[in-house]
């Protein structure tokens, strides 16, 4: 028989024995925990990590919307207009050097360059039998841009007027429906006409109706330019004409049509870059860090091969 005291020792024993079976089975609960909140630690980073790569390739995205259509319409918008240079420019004459000009002059005149090349080849299909030189059409264009910014014409009320002042010059005679409507529209121009005629607003209607305002007659308000120069210099630039000489700008750097080939094979390649590393960000990049500033890296360097391609570098 078992004496007091090898029983005490038994029961001490197995005491023991189940602490420290408790105590395992605690740290085994304790383990589990601990995996349990890993993983939704990782879980949780893993959802940070693919919103952060969402959040970037929207940007991204964001910048091919905008820059990709923006080029191409600018392209176009080239395209177009130094096609009808070309038709109404004169043997000898420069289309590169009127495109120039026309740049030159929308942005003086704070005015979007296209609405300026509409009115230049329209006054030049217009006054070809008169056998205007290049440099008059320049300047009698920049005189009327001046006077529809000074007279505070809107978009619609220029585009107009460019239809109406063609129309006339074509006739030979401003009278009629366009006399109406410069009169009421450009008021600028008209206060030019009463000047170098030397006749009041009511006297020119009368001019008009007799068919008196000849195409010489206004042509001749050319010698005004630079009065309407001064005038547009002392009115300050608003936010709006800042941004229409902005894009102006752009599709200067652009060029003319000749030069949009070789920038738009360079401009599909980087594009089809872009795409690619945007999706990568959305299905994932193993061993590979991508940053925003990196993905626009292609558009980079598509500016890079426009002013290439324009032989602005090297």
């Amino acid at each position: 028989m078992a004496t007091e005291v090898q029983k005490r020792v038994i029961i001490v024993d197995v005491k023991g024995a189940d602490s420290a079976v408790a105590q395992m089975r605690a740290l085994q609960k304790a383990a589990k925990r601990v995996d349990t909140n890993v993983s939704r630690m990782g879980k949780t980073l893993g959802s940070l990590t693919n919103t952060v790569k969402a959040f970037i390739a929207y940007r991204i995205a964001a910048h091919v919307g905008q820059i990709g259509p923006a080029f191409i319409s600018a392209a176009d918008s080239m395209a177009l207009m130094e096609s009808k240079l070309r038709l109404v420019n004169k043997a000898g004459e420069s289309t590169a050097e009127t495109m120039g000009q026309l740049f030159d002059i929308a942005n003086r005149a704070k005015s979007d360059v296209e609405a300026v090349a509409t009115l230049y080849t329209r006054l030049a299909n217009s006054t070809k039998s008169l056998g205007t030189s290049q440099q008059e059409l320049a300047r009698f264009t920049e005189l009327v841009a001046n006077t529809l910014v000074l007279s505070g014409a809107s978009a619609s009320e220029a585009s107009s007027i460019i239809l109406q002042l063609s129309q006339a010059m074509s006739s030979g005679v401003l009278a009629g429906e366009e006399y109406r409507a410069i009169s009421e529209a450009n008021v600028y121009f008209m206060n030019l006409l009463e000047k170098s005629t030397g006749k009041t607003r009511g006297e020119l209607k009368q001019m008009s109706k007799d068919q008196e305002i000849t195409t010489g007659v206004l042509l001749d308000l050319t010698k005004y330019l630079e009065e309407t120069q001064t005038q547009m210099k002392s009115m300050g630039t608003t936010s709006g004409q800042q941004s229409t000489i902005m894009a102006n700008e752009m599709k200067k750097l652009i060029g003319p049509a000749s030069k949009l080939s070789i920038v738009w094979t360079g401009m599909k390649k980087q594009a089809t870059e872009a795409l690619k590393a945007i999706n990568e960000l959305v299905n994932g990049a193993p061993d590979k860090v991508v940053d925003e500033q990196s993905m626009l890296t292609p558009w980079t360097k598509l500016n890079l091969a426009i002013r290439r391609t324009k032989g602005e570098i090297a």
